[in-house]
Order: structure tokens, then C-alpha cells, then sequence
């Protein structure tokens, strides 16, 4: 920890609000120390490897600082937290904040919003966020893509998820090993044998080697759908081993 810094992640773990205002304990390091980004940056990340209870409050009123020569993913980052907490009005706080100051919202930050309503239950604000993706115009990538899969695998929607994962395959993008079997298992548990076969034959295409777990999800399928002759069957490939 340099100097430039040390102080002021000392001063901000004593920090008593009875004392003193954030805000302007950060203005006086400003003036005295004149941080450059790298230094602002390393607060940020001391906090947050310590998960200060200030993590927020300082990194919003470090964004606006003219030396921190904040960007939109830094509000981005932000707006991650906040959702990985389920701060919805905070992380939508920030976003605001980040328009007013002309940022432009892109694909990584549209996909946070996604992510973060998708676990928050928000199927509607997760499509409508979706959308305005697509009028980007630019094309969408996997983690695009696979967080509005797993919003509607969360919202038991297993068909509307399955169309995107088609979607995606159409264009030759392929989703990542946790989103298959997110929506594998899916249709495992309800003994949907066909939508299970369906997902399963779609990881192999996207050239994806079938695990002891994925074969399990796709035999429980068929167990549970009453076909015990299929379950057999993956079960006499996955010991001969899968090809």
C-alpha cells in the first residue's frame, strides 16, 4: 500500500460519521495528496477486499472526482454490486447518475441489469432490458444471451429459454457449460425427457464433453418421465464412456 493512499483507507476504517463527513474527508485527501486513478483505484480495492460497510458510499463520491476520470464500466462496476447485494434502487440510482453524466449504457452494463433483476425475481424489467440491448445494434454475445437464459429458467419460462439458446446457435454463438446445465436440469426435475434430450444434444453441439452430472440430470429425466429403457441407454454410454 502506498503512501498516497495508506492514510486515507486508515482514516476511512476509523471513520465516524459523528466526527466528520465522508465527503469531506475525501475532498481534504484530494487537495492534499492529488490522487491520480491508480490511487483511487487501490482504495477502492482495499475496501473492497476488506468488504467494508463504506465500499459504496466512497466509490460513489470518488466517481464524480475529476482524477478519477471515471468511465462507464466503473459505474458498471458499481451497479454489479449493488445487484450482487439485491440493491435494486441503488444499483438504478447509479445508472441515472451515469446517464445524467452523458455515459452512454453498452452491452456489459445492459447485461448487469439483466443478471441483476434475473435473481431478483424482475422477469419484466429483465426483458424490457433486454430489448434495449438488442437496439444497440451491436451483436450480442454469450453472457448477453445466457443471462437472459437463465432469467427465464429462473422464472420456470424453459421454452422461452430454450428459443434463445436456439437463437444463439443460429449464429453460431454457444453458451456457457453452467447455462446448459442450468436448463438442463431444469427440464430434469419436471421429467421433460424430451427438453432434456433436446439441451443435452445442444451441448454437444456447442462441443461441450457430456459429465458424469449432465448425464446424471438427463437419466434422472427419463427416470422420472417413466422411460427406465432410455435411462439405461445414457447410463450404458456413460459407462463405455460418451462419444
Amino acid at each position: 500500500m502506498t503512501k498516497r493512499y495508506k492514510a486515507l483507507v486508515k482514516q476511512i476504517i476509523c471513520f465516524s460519521p459523528e466526527k466528520t463527513n465522508l465527503s469531506h474527508l475525501l475532498a481534504a485527501w484530494v487537495k492534499i495528496m492529488k490522487p491520480r486513478r491508480a490511487d483511487w483505484l487501490s482504495v477502492l480495492k482495499e475496501l473492497s477486499r476488506l468488504d467494508h460497510p463504506l465500499f459504496f458510499e466512497v466509490a460513489e463520491l470518488a466517481i464524480l472526482e475529476e482524477s478519477f476520470e471515471a468511465n462507464v464500466r466503473d459505474y458498471t462496476n458499481i451497479i454489479h454490486g449493488y445487484g450482487k447485494q439485491y440493491r435494486l434502487q441503488n444499483a438504478e440510482n447509479t445508472l441515472l447518475a451515469m446517464k445524467r453524466r452523458g455515459f452512454i449504457c453498452d452491452q456489459v452494463t445492459l447485461t448487469a441489469l439483466i443478471h441483476m433483476y434475473s435473481k431478483a425475481g424482475n422477469l419484466k424489467l429483465a426483458e424490457e432490458t433486454f430489448e434495449e440491448m438488442k437496439l444497440l445494434g451491436s451483436p450480442l454475445d454469450k453472457r448477453s444471451y445466457g443471462s437472459m437464459i437463465m432469467t427465464y429458467i429462473r422464472a420456470g419460462m424453459l421454452d422461452q429459454g430454450e428459443s434463445l439458446l436456439q437463437e444463439m446457435e443460429a449464429e453460431e454463438i454457444y453458451a456457457g457449460r453452467e447455462v446448459y446445465k442450468a436448463l438442463l436440469r431444469a427440464y430434469s426435475m419436471i421429467g421433460d425427457s424430451e427438453g432434456a434430450q433436446r439441451v443435452f444434444d445442444s451441448i454437444q453441439f456447442a462441443g461441450i464433453t457430456p459429465d458424469v452430472k449432465l448425464c446424471g440430470l438427463l437419466i434422472n429425466a427419463y427416470v422420472m418421465a417413466g422411460q427406465s429403457h432410455e435411462a439405461c441407454i445414457v447410463f450404458e454410454n456413460l459407462r463405455g464412456g460418451w462419444s
